[in-house]
């Protein structure tokens, strides 16, 4: 630095003190005193004048910079032309700042470029500082005028300048008072941001963890927990997990992780330490830390550090304590999740959204009472406020959901109509939701409303046209008007707006059964085992061979399709159909693979349909046990397949076992009750088709069979009165359930 402070090293002390601590009425006052002695330059000083008008105003937030900061930067040169080229090199960094923040940013593009860093120089900690303010502003330059390769480099220099800084404050006793330049922040963020646009997804990750790995420089702490938080983003959010590379001890001194959700773990760790220690909290924070332990499946994990996060806060975290109550959800633990909400609602009782959120999770643990009593209270919390229509949608939704579950029929019809008019509120209060206006078409389509349902669903797609769920039960309403091809072209535009909607496939096969037959629903359905998939994991490549190998036939036998007669655990087939209790064989019955039953059940169908493949029909029945033995859906349908094939013993077997896993299941009641007529038991038939169609009172056949029944038994009107209703509920039944527009699962 010599030629700076000519006259007075103190002097340079001094100032350079005040400045790099952002003391700048002190720098005022320093180059007064300093000025009257003699101690310091006259073009020094109007580099220092300009510095502290340009600083005091970015720490005013006024509207525009005093004129008079660059003046006194520009009058630099006319007043002294012997300054060393430290002081010049600080001229035109600040007068680069004056014209970016002027927006003239073509300016201070040509005045940055001026500048002159050499590798020999030593400089003070100010202008240290003035090098990372430099390196931002000019890679911000370079980057609007679409040089991002010099961009980037500006802003590695920019981070080295940080670093190098960081590591010499470490002595300096004053440190503390050191405030970190704010266009750190910028040049990390810019850089990383770049980076992840051009797809250089290492150097994305560059900027945030060379700082991270910084960790002993306690000058960076605050922007570390800033790299921490926006290094888990990049990992969770945006960076592709094939890229990971993983940090290894051979050449970074951090701990290792082998994947981009563990780094991102590791990285939110630190963050959320960073925080603790210092007696602080963020909502972004909380929120990264959800969806990463969520993406990598640890709710448990999650759980603890909500818990923690709670407890040592110090004011309240309604959001926190929100995220807490859904994870332990997530994890399991309904009991507790139920607690924390209800502490939620106590704390937040005048709370919309706190009250809504606690009323989903009630109503997604079946915990109905405690769901409809939330609903109720967010309604009456939520009148004059923009979530009134939600909370009449809940409501709603509380009352269906308590229809379906309610064994008296006029209790169902009673809470099915408050379900209707709730959904209508919710309507009338906005108008223009088309989520809103698809639940009220589909609540009166599960009371086979189907005129009024049909106006409800046209009125939802007009507000959009291409709404999957509102076109899918579009289809099924036509369906029940028996308009077969009209309800299959809508089936096969919605296949083109969601080509994987395994549920509209579906009801494109019981289309194409009506409409073109046998052969071409099968021809779709080796399609859909395709989707599948695609969508779920891997499928056996022999048992679709074989399926496409056999649906092309004319003619087939059990050995062209490759099931054995013998379960993979070694019990007979048909022993083990027979044992309900049977725990000698363990097989995953989640979501996908009772999908993949139910589709295996619809193919059995078509082949009994054809009135051919016997043998093939016993293999898909197969296939399907195999999948889900233990869901009462599945069960029904097999038994449904194999009643037809006159094979009443086995079909028994099937709906006793769908009892057994569901008292409640009507559908496999009736059924039941059907076959116990055929063999001759009407007394006990009646009395299970009576319980199934007072579980489902809209199920046309239960009633039709009871009527058959109570014929056989001589009692003439009463049958007469069953034929009626059945007659009256066919007229409004859908190739598939209404509930397989927004549960693949109620296939």
């Amino acid at each position: 630095m010599a030629g700076l402070f000519k006259r007075s090293p103190a002097a340079q002390e001094e100032l350079d003190k005040a400045r790099v601590c952002g003391r700048w009425e002190q720098v005022l006052s320093l180059e007064q005193r300093y000025k009257n002695k003699s101690a310091i330059s006259p073009g020094l000083r109007h580099v220092l004048k300009g510095e502290v008008i340009l600083e005091q105003w970015l720490l005013s937030q006024a509207e525009s910079l005093p004129g008079e900061a660059l003046e006194n930067l520009n009058n630099f040169h006319s007043a002294s032309t012997n300054e060393d080229a430290v002081v010049l090199r600080e001229a035109l960094i600040l007068s680069g700042k004056c014209y970016w923040h002027m927006q003239q940013y073509q300016e201070a593009n040509r005045v940055l470029s001026q500048v002159k860093v050499t590798s020999s120089d030593t400089f003070t900690f100010h202008h240290q500082k003035l090098l990372v303010d430099f390196y931002t502003f000019y890679g911000l330059c370079k980057e609007l005028s679409g040089q991002t390769d010099n961009a980037l480099k500006c802003y590695d220099q920019c981070l080295n300048k940080l670093i190098n800084l960081a590591s010499q404050l470490e002595s300096c006793l004053y440190r503390n008072d050191i405030s970190l330049p704010h266009t750190a922040y910028v040049s990390i963020v810019r850089g990383t941001l770049l980076s992840l646009n051009n797809r250089n997804y290492g150097k994305a990750l560059y900027y945030c963890r060379k700082l991270l790995l910084s960790h002993k420089l306690s000058w960076l702490s605050g922007l570390q927990q800033v790299c921490s938080l926006l290094l888990a983003e990049l990992l969770t959010l945006h960076f592709p997990a094939a890229y990971h590379t993983p940090i290894t001890a051979a050449n970074q001194n951090t701990q290792s992780a082998d994947t981009s959700i563990e780094e991102a773990i590791l990285a939110l760790s630190l963050a959320r330490s960073g925080m603790m220690a210092a007696h602080g909290h963020s909502v972004v924070l909380d929120h990264l830390m959800t969806m990463t332990l969520t993406e990598a499946n640890l709710p448990g994990l999650l759980a603890e550090g909500l818990e923690e996060t709670m407890r040592l806060s110090h004011h309240s975290r309604a959001d926190v304590s929100q995220q807490f109550g859904l994870i332990l959800c997530a994890a399991g633990k309904d009991k507790q999740a139920m607690a924390v909400m209800q502490e939620n609602v106590k704390l937040c009782s005048h709370d919309p959204m706190t009250i809504l959120m606690s009323c989903k999770t009630a109503l997604q643990q079946k915990k109905l009472n405690d769901a409809l009593e939330l609903a109720q209270q967010a309604v009456a919390v939520t009148k004059d406020h923009w979530l009134f229509p939600r909370a009449h949608q809940m409501l709603g939704a509380c009352y269906a959901q308590l229809a379906q579950q309610e064994v008296s029929r006029s209790k169902q019809k009673q809470y099915h109509q408050l379900a209707i008019e709730n959904m209508q509120n919710a309507c009338n209060c906005d108008k223009n939701n088309v989520e809103m206006s698809f639940e009220l078409a589909f609540q009166l389509s599960e009371g086979r409303e189907i005129a009024a349902a049909i106006t409800e669903v046209k009125r939802a797609l007009t507000l959009d046209s291409c709404h999957v769920n509102s076109l899918h039960l579009l289809a099924l309403l036509l369906s029940a008007e028996k308009k077969y091809k009209e309800a299959y072209d809508i089936c096969k535009f919605t296949l083109e707006l969601s080509p994987t909607n395994l549920s509209v496939w579906l009801c494109c096969v019981q289309l194409e059964l009506l409409l073109l037959g046998g052969q071409q629903a099968l021809r779709t359905c080796k399609h859909i085992l395709k989707v599948w998939q695609d969508k779920y994991g891997s499928l056996d490549e022999r048992t679709t061979g074989g399926l496409l190998n056999v649906a092309t036939k004319d003619q087939a036998s059990l050995t062209e399709l490759p099931f054995s007669e013998v379960h993979p655990s070694g019990v007979p087939f048909n022993e083990m159909i027979s044992d309900t209790d049977s725990t000698m064989y363990t097989i995953s019955t989640n979501s996908a693979d009772i999908l993949l039953a139910k589709i295996w059940c619809l193919i059995a169908e078509l082949f009994q349909v054809e009135g051919m493949y016997s043998d093939s029909l016993l293999a898909c029945v197969k296939e399907a046990y195999l999948l889900a033995p233990s869901s009462p859906h599945v069960l029904t349908q097999l038994g449904r397949i194999l009643e037809g094939s006159g094979r009443y013993s086995e079909a028994s077997s099937y709906f006793s076992h769908a009892i057994a896993r569901d008292p409640s299941f009507a559908p496999a009641m009736a059924h039941r009750g059907h076959l116990l007529a055929v063999e001759g038991e009407l007394e006990q038939a009646e009395q299970c088709l009576k319980e199934s169609v007072e579980r489902s009172p809209l199920d046309h056949m239960a009633w039709q069979w009871l009527g058959e029944v109570l014929e056989k038994k001589g009692e003439a009107m009463l049958a007469l009165d069953c034929y009626t209703t059945a007659m009256n509920f066919e007229a409004s039944v859908a190739v598939m359930p209404y509930a397989s527009v927004i549960n693949e699962n109620k296939l």
